[in-house]
């Protein structure tokens, strides 16, 4: 499965050499599913446990 989320929808470009934590997750109810890119610990809202997504040179659509 591949998702584009445009950044003009979350209100912020990322710059190079930026350092996000993220959580990309997905729920589904009617079959008991959960699942994501990074073990959660405590839950999909324990920022604790989100992956870190890092921007480097070469990133698409990234201000230098």
């Amino acid at each position: 499965m591949e998702a584009q989320i445009p950044f003009s929808s979350l209100k912020v470009v990322p710059k190079q050499g930026d350092i996000w934590s993220i959580c990309l997750a997905r729920l589904n109810i009617s079959e008991t599913e959960y699942s994501s890119w990074q073990p959660e610990k405590g839950g999909f809202h324990t920022k604790e446990a989100f992956g870190m997504m890092g921007f480097e040179e070469g990133t698409p659509n990234i201000s230098a």
